[in-house]
């Protein structure tokens, strides 16, 4: 059974709570499983389903009713369901957070992101892989011994460490841009990143981390080496700055079908 190990409420949202947790290293297969999230007021008692469908990745988002008072904390916990046995385990841990409520002025930003992103600048849509970081390890190349991988090129965990590698891969949107401006991109003009190393922005959603890889229309592969949030009040993420690494095409990662 899938133990949770860690969980996250990551309260830097417009009115909603972000929801992430990590399993247990386990020779199960994290794809036989699904996930419940519940929350409560309280720590101990009272906890209640929060998503409709059975949620197959490890991350959910409470969109949570309106409210004006930051002084409202909540509890999170997460039941992981095996879908052959339905035999299913609430974790004991819990996570907690001050719901952040809404913010016009926010929202109106992240609007404008939008609208930036996909209409004035035109941009194409890129795919994120995000990283895998707990679940099921490599069965082909992961050394129990010394807690690494022993080879650069495998093709079932990419050298992740963990089976799969990466999360299916996400529709989003980003900016490839020079510092202290924006500047419009050209997919068909690579001198921009032949240097290897590029700056780009993106809305605040979904959270990008060091380690994740973008993948755009030409299927260039970038990792994520460093992310710097534009937030509001210190807490609202309104934009993301990344610095992506363009990665040489003889890397393992472009054996990843996207």
């Amino acid at each position: 059974m899938l133990v949770i190990t860690k969980i996250n409420a990551l309260n830097n949202y417009s009115g909603a709570t972000k929801v992430q947790w990590e399993v247990a290293d386990t020779s199960e297969s994290t794809s036989d499983y699904m996930f419940n999230v519940y929350s409560s007021a309280s720590p101990d008692s009272g906890f209640v389903k929060l998503n409709d469908d059975l949620l197959d990745v490890m991350e959910y988002t409470y969109v949570h009713p309106y409210q004006t008072d930051s002084s409202v904390r909540i509890y999170f916990k997460v039941e992981s369901l095996h879908v052959s046995t339905g035999t299913s385990s609430i974790s004991n841990m819990s996570a907690s957070t001050y719901l952040t409520p809404r913010d016009p002025v926010a929202d109106t930003i992240m609007y404008q992101h939008d609208i930036l992103l996909e209409h004035v600048l035109g941009r194409p849509v890129v795919k994120l892989l995000v990283k895998r970081r707990s679940g099921t390890r490599c069965p082909v190349c992961w050394d129990d011994e010394l807690m690494e991988v022993r080879k650069s090129n495998c093709t079932s965990c990419y050298s992740v460490g963990y089976e799969g590698g990466y999360l299916p891969p996400k529709d989003i949107y980003i900016s490839f841009a020079e510092p202290g401006f924006m500047t419009k991109f050209d997919i068909t003009d690579v001198k921009d990143v032949q240097q290897g190393i590029t700056q780009a922005w993106s809305r605040g959603d979904p959270l990008i981390l060091p380690g994740d890889v973008i993948v755009d229309k030409l299927d260039r592969r970038f990792i994520v080496i460093q992310v710097q949030p534009t937030t509001r009040s210190g807490v609202i993420y309104l934009r993301q700055l990344l610095q992506l690494q363009l990665i040489p095409p003889t890397n393992v990662i472009y054996k990843l079908d996207v």
